[in-house]
């Protein structure tokens, strides 16, 4: 259908209120990325070679926690096509800083393995990736088994088995990165309790999914003089794999531990693939540098489909209190969190900075009117997992489920709930209107348990709002270059993601400047470091915002040294379009821009939107159909209306909301991680057990498109994927179908069967 618009007479104020466009908005417009990758030409790290490289790869802990007793790498040595076997030992390997408290960094190699998997004891680098392989299998290893942990509710018991010492020695409750303190509050609970004509409590929680990305990693690295420097500039360092040179943990990691600055590291990283919060950096980028600069030769870290199994998104549980009204408005939350910090790692490096947390439950009903929010939570240590990558800002699964439970127990239209509950915002009511009558919502819904389809399954259906993050006021450094050959050129370092924010910028340049859309040329250039990643949806709202305003500078600039060319009397006069300079008065007087010689601009301007609270939403909406007798769930169809602020390309913003739905719908139906509880052994780390949907098990996925320009980027453009990944609405949906609460995802037909009380 035809995009919501807001209307803009009605809401002033909104971000750039450009309203003719000539290329924002179209159906698909080509683009760099597109070229690349339609053509097959695109390089991703695994496709990344050099003349002269050997492999890498490290000896691997196989159980749930240990520590390496005895080591003999004597075989792997004398294998032929072995260059080097480095035990964790090594002296040269331990001057590498490893001081946690000092520097914040985990050592490169140790004799500790922290989950199942772990990279520890040696590494071996070999001519090929099949004698590194031959190499371990030589190397002879006693482990000394200890405790572990895979359940972060057990790892917070004051009697669970210390985990990390080094980190933590006063327990397993740590990781603190967005919240420094374990209690957060707003308004008086105690009283919005008081005013409560309901009370109700609840348990909401999720497990561990996998989030390994298209291809697993391949990091190369080598040093070489910088051919643009001068000869006693000395060696750089060149890493191919990084996510975003400068923004991605590595740089720091090779600044204090290799003392190099900026100048000194070149990303040579074009394309990464298809990522959603899949990118961290593994220990291969680390070790990687390091082998390549000792033995003087280029070394490529290589990893399995296996080895990507280690990063997983949280388990999560939670504990909720919520009172409300009669009329279903929310007077008070109360909620409990414990959140699975994992094992040791940022977002960004595997060896580097305390874990990331998500900020407290009940934050998330900041958005609603509720002025009474009360959250303890607890981070807690385990094995099993590396990283807890958890992308939600604000956890808005659980405002979702409270809404919902407020609609069942007082028999109300969730609908009504949300309206009622929702501070006021315009993008939001867009969003509803639209997605509520797109859906057919008026006859899809009922009651819990009321509908039964005509084949003998239970009908369900719920919906969800989501917040398109805005950014914390990321800047974003956006050069433009006019050439000789009339095109203009910008330039960037980060390696793209899946997402198509370099293509937005060339549609912005293109419209601000005046040209072709062929004539902006984005390309990778590993000179030219960026101060903040544009690799991800929501990170484009800063690209696309400086995109415009250098865009905007650089258009004056050509109008101010070409009007005399044309016999103007001054830029006003002039005119850039389809990439020629014309005389506004007689187009027929026009100029290749090309003759104007070399013109630049640059901008690092922030959106005066930019690090707001959300300002455009999303609304999704479920359908289900429930076989009572096997607990059998089928998605019937998922609607998403989602404010995109600005549309820049419908194909590539649809693609954005199918990929997040996808994703979204393998979570709730069959993905989970799943580890042996004795060993701490990963009984499902592949593609077959690991229950992966294709395309086949992907229900239709209808888009309803609203642009509200209330989003931070160029127009009032926003992000979108972010906005999507919650895990409660097929869960919703189901409870809807059955009249009883599932007690998590993935929705397997024992937990269905439970549900409805006929399994124990």
């Amino acid at each position: 259908m035809s995009p919501v618009e807001m209307d803009l007479a009605q809401h002033p104020g909104t971000n750039d209120d450009r309203s003719e466009f000539k290329y924002c908005g179209q159906l698909s417009q080509p683009g760099r990325q597109s070229w690349d990758m339609g053509k097959g030409v695109a390089k991703f790290p695994r496709d990344m070679v050099k003349e002269g490289m050997y492999y890498a790869r490290s000896l691997r802990c196989p159980y749930g926690r240990a520590t390496v007793e005895v080591l003999d790498t004597t075989a792997a040595e004398e294998l032929e096509g072995v260059l080097a076997v480095i035990r964790w030992d090594d002296e040269d390997l331990q001057k590498y800083p490893n001081n946690w408290e000092a520097l914040g960094w985990m050592p490169i190699l140790s004799d500790k393995g922290e989950y199942e998997g772990d990279e520890c004891g040696a590494v071996v680098v070999a001519r090929t990736d099949e004698l590194c392989r031959r190499a371990l299998d030589l190397v002879e290893v006693k482990w000394t088994v200890l405790p572990h942990v895979l359940d972060p509710r057990v790892a917070a018991q004051p009697d669970a088995p210390l985990l990390f010492p080094d980190m933590n020695p006063a327990g397993n409750i740590g990781g603190f990165l967005w919240a420094d303190a374990n209690l957060w509050e707003e308004g008086n609970v105690v009283e919005g309790f008081k005013e409560a004509d309901h009370i109700i409590e609840y348990d909401y929680s999720w497990p561990n999914h996998t989030t390994f990305r298209a291809t697993p990693p391949a990091y190369l690295a080598y040093w070489e003089p910088d051919p643009w420097g001068t000869a006693d500039y000395g060696e750089v360092l060149y890493i191919n794999g990084a996510r975003v040179f400068g923004d991605d943990g590595f740089y720091g990691f090779a600044r204090q531990t290799m003392g190099l600055d900026l100048d000194h590291v070149r990303s040579t990283t074009p394309y990464i693939g298809g990522c959603y919060c899949n990118y961290h950096n593994k220990r291969g980028i680390c070790l990687a540098p390091y082998l390549s600069k000792r033995l003087g030769v280029p070394v490529r870290y290589v990893y399995s489909r296996r080895d990507e199994f280690d990063y997983c998104t949280p388990q999560n549980y939670f504990h909720q209190k919520i009172g409300f009204t009669a009329e279903g408005r929310l007077t008070a939350v109360q909620s409990h969190q414990v959140h699975q910090t994992g094992v040791r790692s940022t977002m960004s490096l595997r060896v580097g900075g305390p874990n990331i947390a998500v900020t407290f439950g009940a934050s998330g009903f900041e958005v609603t009117n509720c002025e009474n929010l009360y959250s303890t939570l607890e981070q807690t240590y385990t094995n099993g997992t590396c990283i807890s990558s958890e992308p939600s800002a604000k956890e808005i699964d659980v405002v979702t489920v409270a809404l919902q439970k407020i609609a069942e127990t007082l028999d109300l239209d969730v609908a009504d709930v949300y309206r009622l509950n929702m501070r006021e915002n315009a993008s939001l009511t867009m969003c509803m209107d639209a997605g509520l009558k797109e859906f057919g919502w008026a006859e899809k819904s009922h009651r819990p348990g009321a509908r039964t389809l005509p084949d003998g399954r239970l009908h369900g259906a719920a919906m969800r709002y989501g917040d398109n993050s805005n950014g914390p006021g990321d800047r974003y450094n956006i050069t433009l270059a006019l050439k000789e050959d009339g095109k203009v050129y910008l330039p960037f370092s980060e390696a793209v993601l899946g997402s198509y924010w370099a293509e937005m910028c060339q549609m912005v340049i293109a419209e601000e400047v005046g040209m072709r859309l062929e004539d902006v040329i984005c390309y990778f250039s590993p000179h030219y470091p960026n101060w903040n990643p544009g690799s991800s949806s929501d990170h484009a709202k800063s690209a696309t915002y400086g995109a415009k305003e250098a865009a905007v500078m650089l258009r004056e600039r050509i109008l101010g040294a070409g009007f005399v060319r044309l016999g103007a009397s001054g830029p006003a006069e002039v005119d850039i379009v389809d990439s020629l300079l014309v005389l506004k008065a007689d187009p027929s007087q026009a100029m290749p821009l090309g003759a104007l010689g070399h013109i630049a601009a640059f901008s690092d301007d922030l959106s005066p939107m930019q690090g707001k609270i959300p300002k455009t939403m999303s609304m999704a909406f479920c359908e289900v159909a429930v076989d009572p007798g096997t607990g059998g769930v089928e998605v019937l169809d998922y609607l998403v209306a989602h404010d995109f602020g600005k549309l820049f390309r419908l194909s590539s913003a649809a693609g954005q909301i199918e990929n997040m739905v996808a994703m979204l719908n393998g979570i709730a139906q069959g993905e989970v991680v799943v580890w042996d509880e004795d060993t701490g052994v990963l009984l499902n780390g592949n593609v077959i057990d690991y229950k992966v949907p294709t395309r086949l098990d992907t229900p239709p996925i209808e888009t309803v498109s609203v642009e509200s320009r209330l989003g931070v980027g160029a127009y009032g453009s926003s992000g979108v994927a972010h906005a999507h990944l919650n895990r409660a609405l097929p869960l919703m949906a189901v409870a809807n179908a059955i009249g009883a609460w599932p007690e998590s995802v993935p929705l397997t037909p024992e937990k269905v069967l439970k549900a409805l009380g006929k399994i124990d």
